[in-house]
C-alpha cells in the first residue's frame, strides 16, 4: 500500500499534477529541448559584430598548428630547392583544407552534435593528415592521399547540409559541392599512380579546385558574405608576432 504524503493532497486540492507527473514532465521537456540542440540545422550566419570562434574551432585551429608544425620539420631537414618546393606543395594542400573549413563556419551558424562530431572527425583527419606528412614525398603519398579524399568528403557533407536547409543559397552550395567533387575525383585518380606521376595529378587537381573556387566567389550576389572573421582569429596562431 502507497502511503500519501500531506503535501499530496495540497498538491491535488490546488489542482497540481503529483510529484512524480511533474517529474516526468520536466525530463520529457529537458528529453525535447535536448533533441531541438542536437540537431539544430545551419544558417546564414547574420549576428551583428565579429564571429568570435567557440572553444571546438580553438581547438581545431591547434590540430591544424600541429600539422604545419610537422611540415617546417620537413624544411628543416632539407634546405634544397627541391626541399623547398615540396614543402611548399604539401603546404599548400594543408592551408586549402584549413580555409575550407573556416570560410564555411564564417558564412553558416551552426553549433548543433551532428556539427560537432563532424568537427571531431575533421580533426581526426587532420591528424592522419599530419601523421602522413613526413613520408609523404618519399614512398607514403598513398596514405596522404587518402587522409586529404576523407578531409574533402567531410568538407563535402557539411555544404550538403547548406544545400538541404538554406535554400537561398543552394545553388552555391551545388557549386562548391560539385567543384569539390571534380576536384577531389582527380585528386582520387592518383592513388592509380605511382610517384612522382601521383604528384603531378595532386597540382592538377589544386589547380581545378582553384579556378573552380574563384569563378564561383566572382559572382557577389551568388555566395553567402564572409566575414573572416575566423581568419583574424587564427592568425596569431599561425604567426605568434601578430599577437
Amino acid at each position: 500500500m502507497v502511503e500519501r504524503t500531506a503535501t499530496d493532497g495540497v498538491g491535488e486540492a490546488r489542482g497540481e499534477p503529483p510529484v512524480r507527473g511533474r517529474d516526468s514532465m520536466g525530463v520529457v521537456h529537458h528529453s525535447t529541448r535536448f533533441l531541438r540542440a542536437a540537431r539544430r540545422p545551419p544558417t546564414l550566419y547574420n549576428r551583428e559584430g565579429d564571429r568570435h570562434a567557440t572553444w571546438l574551432e580553438l581547438f581545431f585551429d591547434l590540430v591544424y598548428v600541429v600539422a604545419v608544425a610537422e611540415l617546417g620539420g620537413l624544411l628543416h631537414e632539407n634546405h634544397s630547392l627541391t626541399g623547398f618546393l615540396g614543402f611548399a606543395g604539401l603546404f599548400v594542400i594543408v592551408w586549402w583544407t584549413w580555409l575550407g573549413f573556416s570560410t564555411y563556419a564564417d558564412q553558416f551558424d551552426t553549433d548543433d552534435i551532428v556539427h560537432r562530431v563532424g568537427m571531431v572527425a575533421v580533426m581526426f583527419g587532420v591528424i592522419v593528415l599530419t601523421g602522413t606528412i613526413p613520408s609523404a614525398l618519399h614512398g607514403g603519398s598513398f596514405a596522404f592521399a587518402l587522409a586529404y579524399l576523407l578531409l574533402r568528403t567531410l568538407y563535402i557533407g557539411m555544404y550538403f547540409r547548406v544545400w538541404l536547409n538554406v535554400p537561398e543559397y543552394r545553388q552555391f552550395s551545388a557549386f562548391v559541392i560539385g567543384s569539390t567533387t571534380l576536384s577531389a575525383s582527380v585528386w582520387a585518380v592518383s592513388l592509380f599512380f605511382p610517384e612522382p606521376t601521383r604528384f603531378a595529378i595532386w597540382g592538377l587537381s589544386f589547380v581545378v579546385s582553384i579556378v573552380l573556387t574563384v569563378r564561383g566567389y566572382r559572382r557577389p550576389r551568388n555566395h553567402p558574405p564572409t566575414h573572416l572573421a575566423l581568419l583574424r582569429t587564427a592568425w596569431p596562431v599561425y604567426h605568434p608576432r601578430a599577437r
